[in-house]
């Protein structure tokens, strides 16, 4: 690219929000696994989350926003196993879901 710079390009504005969230999934074995956590950083596209659990994420799961009450399909696309506080992080992008979901941005 001889120099040039690189813009990261993003598809929606991200924000710092610690807003509480509940992960859930089927298991192999076909119970139901939730966890719990914040996110740290989210748009309207998705979200890196911090959770209090140990042991592998499935890509499909399911996200609770716990202040809008609202469920959405997710797919997790990127763990950090152990972060140096000792939660997961875990970035997770939305499916099909409304602008509402955080209860943060208008949605005319």
């Amino acid at each position: 690219m001889g120099g040039a710079e690189i813009q990261e390009r993003r598809k929606s504005q991200r924000v710092s929000r610690a807003i509480p969230v509940l992960i859930e999934w089927v298991s192999e074995d076909g119970s139901r696994v939730q966890a719990r956590g914040v996110t740290v950083q989210l748009s309207v596209d998705g979200a890196l989350l911090r959770l209090w659990l140990r042991g592998d994420i499935p890509a499909k799961i399911r996200l609770h926003c716990l202040s809008t009450d609202k469920w959405a399909s997710a797919e997790a696309v990127w763990t950090e196993s152990v972060a140096p506080d000792g939660s997961t992080r875990v970035a997770v992008a939305l499916r099909d879901t409304p602008e509402s979901f955080w209860g943060l941005w208008n949605c005319s």
